[in-house]
C-alpha cells in the first residue's frame, strides 16, 4: 500500500490540539469529524480494492504490505484513538464532551483487535494478524476486505469484512464528536437540541438520521445536563 493510500484517510494533526482553550480544541475536533466523513469512506473502498489485488500479497510484497496494513492502518487508528481519550479527558470543561464518545472509542478498539460477532470473521483476523502468510490466501483477503460502500454505508453491501467494521467504528467515533449537546444550526442561529440531527445515516453515513454503528450502539445516546454550544458545522 503506498503511502499516498493512506492517505487518502483523514488523520487528525494534534498539533492543531495544543496551547488552545477547551472549547477551541472540540471545535478542532468536530471540524476533523466533519471532514474525516466526506473523506474516509472511499479512503476505505481503495483499501478494500488493495487488499484484494493479488500481486500486492505475493511474493517480495507480501511483507511489506502485510506490515502496512496490520501495523501502519490498524496502529495508526490505535494511535488517533488515544490522542482523542487524551485530549477529552484533559478538557477544563468537560461538559462539552458527549460521553457517547468514550465506547465509541472503546469500540474501535476492540474491532481494530479483532473482536467481531462473527466467529469465522473473527478468526480470519486473527490469522490475519499473526502471521503475512495468511494474507496469501485470496479468499481470506476477500474476508478481511468485505464490500465497496460508497457514500451508502455498509446498509449497502451484501458481505460485511473486517474493513468494514472499521468502517462503522470510525464513523462513529466521527458521529460522537461531531453532536455534542447542542449545535449552532449552519443556515442560521438556531440551535438544534441533541440528537435532534446530526450528520450520518445508517452505519456508514451520507446525510442526516440515525445514527452508525452495526447495532445503533449510539443511538439516542446524549449528554445528561449539557449546554449549549456555538460550534460551527
Amino acid at each position: 500500500m503506498t503511502s499516498e493510500r493512506m492517505e487518502n484517510f483523514c488523520w487528525f494533526d494534534f498539533s492543531r490540539a495544543e496551547g488552545h482553550t477547551s472549547e477551541e480544541n472540540y471545535q478542532e475536533l468536530v471540524d476533523w469529524s466533519r471532514e474525516a466523513r466526506g473523506k474516509n469512506p472511499n479512503a476505505f473502498d481503495s483499501l478494500k480494492d488493495w487488499v484484494l489485488d493479488d500481486p500486492s500479497w505475493s511474493g517480495g510484497n507480501l511483507v511489506g504490505s502485510w506490515g502496512q496494513l496490520a501495523n501502519g492502518l490498524i496502529g495508526r487508528f490505535r494511535e488517533q484513538n488515544a490522542g482523542f481519550r487524551r485530549i477529552l479527558q484533559e478538557m477544563e470543561l468537560p461538559e462539552l464532551v458527549n460521553p457517547a464518545v468514550f465506547p465509541a472509542l472503546d469500540a474501535f478498539d476492540r474491532t481494530l483487535e479483532g473482536e467481531l460477532p462473527d466467529p469465522q470473521l473473527k478468526e480470519a483476523v486473527r490469522q490475519m494478524l499473526a502471521s503475512p502468510a495468511a494474507m496469501e490466501s485470496h479468499s481470506l483477503r476477500a474476508r478481511i476486505a468485505g464490500g465497496k460502500t460508497g457514500s451508502y454505508g455498509t446498509d449497502a453491501i451484501e458481505v460485511t469484512g473486517y474493513l468494514n467494521f472499521l468502517e462503522d467504528a470510525d464513523a462513529a467515533v466521527q458521529w460522537t464528536l461531531f453532536m455534542p449537546g447542542v449545535v449552532e444550526d449552519p443556515a442560521g442561529e438556531t440551535e438544534l437540541p441533541y440528537p435532534s440531527r446530526h450528520p450520518f445515516s445508517g452505519a456508514g453515513g451520507g446525510g442526516f438520521g440515525e445514527s452508525p454503528g452495526p447495532q445503533g450502539a449510539f443511538r439516542g445516546v446524549g449528554p445528561a445536563g449539557s449546554v449549549p454550544l456555538r460550534l460551527r458545522l
